[in-house]
C-alpha cells in the first residue's frame, strides 16, 4: 500500500515556489522582452542548481536554443555569475562548480553593478546579462537575463540593457515578497 508521506510536502513546496515565482514574474519579464525585442529568461536557483524556469522568445528569426526546465550553468551564465554574487562567501564555497578565479575577481563588479555579464562565455555568438531575484532575506532565488546575438547587442548597450536587467529583477524580487507576505483566505 502506498500513502502521502513528508516527501510528498517538499515536492509540493517546490513546485509552489516554482509556480509563484513564474507568475509573479510573467508581467514583468513580458515588459523586459517588448522593452528589448530580445529573448528573456527566468530562473530558479534551488539546491546550488540554476534551472531556465521561462523563456519569452524575441520576435526575431535568430534566437536562442536555451529549453525550459534544463539545467544552467552558474559560471558561464549571466544569470548564474549574478547568482554566485549574490551568495554569501561561505554558500559560494558549497557550489559544487568550481569558481574560476576570473570570476571571483568579477564578483565585486558584478556586486556594484547589479547585473552580471556572458559575453559569449556560455553560446559563442551570444551576449546575455542577468541580474539575481532575491528573497526577503536577500539570498537569490531565482534570475532574469536578456540574450541576444552579438550582432544585436553590441558591447556598447550592456551598461543600458544590464540596468534594465537589474531594475526587472529587483520589481520581480519585491513582487514576490509582497506575494508572500499576503495571508492566504481560510474558507
Amino acid at each position: 500500500e502506498y500513502a502521502v508521506g513528508p516527501t510528498m510536502l517538499l515536492f509540493a513546496d517546490a513546485y509552489r515556489v516554482r509556480t509563484v515565482i513564474s507568475e509573479v514574474a510573467h508581467p514583468f519579464l513580458l515588459d523586459l522582452r517588448n522593452d528589448t525585442k530580445e529573448t528573456v529568461h527566468l530562473f530558479v536557483f534551488e539546491s546550488g542548481e540554476l534551472f531556465y524556469l521561462d523563456k519569452l522568445e524575441s520576435p526575431y528569426q535568430v534566437r536562442m536554443h536555451s529549453r525550459v526546465g534544463v539545467r544552467g550553468s552558474l559560471v558561464n551564465l549571466s544569470a548564474g555569475k549574478a547568482i554566485i554574487a549574490s551568495l554569501s562567501p561561505d554558500d559560494r564555497k558549497g557550489l559544487g562548480e568550481t569558481i574560476a578565479a576570473e570570476l571571483f575577481s568579477e564578483i565585486r563588479d558584478i556586486q556594484k553593478r547589479g547585473y552580471a555579464v556572458d559575453d559569449e562565455q556560455n553560446e559563442a555568438g551570444l551576449r546575455c546579462v542577468g541580474a539575481a531575484v532575491t528573497d526577503e532575506l536577500g539570498r537569490p532565488v531565482g534570475a532574469v537575463s536578456v540574450s541576444a546575438p552579438v550582432y544585436r547587442f553590441p558591447s556598447s548597450m550592456v551598461p543600458e540593457r544590464g540596468e534594465m536587467v537589474r531594475k526587472t529583477a529587483r520589481a520581480v524580487s519585491d513582487a514576490l515578497r509582497s506575494f508572500q507576505k499576503t495571508p492566504i483566505p481560510v474558507p
